[in-house]
């Protein structure tokens, strides 16, 4: 782990509640900052793992990435509220896919910056959530 990812993964820890989701690039190694470091639940991690116990995994994975691939602020704000994001954690692996303007718009308030990695806070939740894996 980088200091950085250190750094953030101690952040989510003491500052961010168990019950927090926090949104990564799908099927990436974001995942071992944010369940292992921060101790934090992932909206989506591994599909592999997720097609075993719910069959809308890869709808879900599409949303997810769509989250950080979008140049509409707008959608990307309609996704995470779907999915009851708390936070975005926005790594080497986000920003490989992120298009200038992603997770713009005034929802997503950065909380935490060191080099690489950043978290943003989403502060636009609203209705039409779903449970994850996209079940109903």
């Amino acid at each position: 782990f980088t200091e950085a990812e250190r750094a953030a993964g101690a952040w989510l820890r003491e500052r961010s509640s168990p019950d927090d989701l926090v949104a990564i690039l799908p099927n990436s190694t974001s995942s071992y900052t944010v369940l292992g470091l921060g101790e934090r639940r992932l909206v989506h991690a591994w599909t592999g793992h997720l097609l075993d116990f719910h069959h809308g995994a890869r709808a879900q994975e599409r949303d997810v990435r769509e989250i950080f691939e979008s140049e509409d602020p707008t959608r990307a704000a309609e996704l995470a509220s779907r999915y009851r994001v708390d936070y975005l954690y926005v790594g080497r692996a986000e920003r490989g896919v992120m298009k200038p303007g992603s997770l713009g718009g005034g929802c997503f308030e950065s909380v935490f910056s060191w080099d690489e990695v950043e978290l943003l806070e989403f502060t636009c939740a609203g209705d039409g959530a779903v449970s994850p894996a996209g079940d109903p």
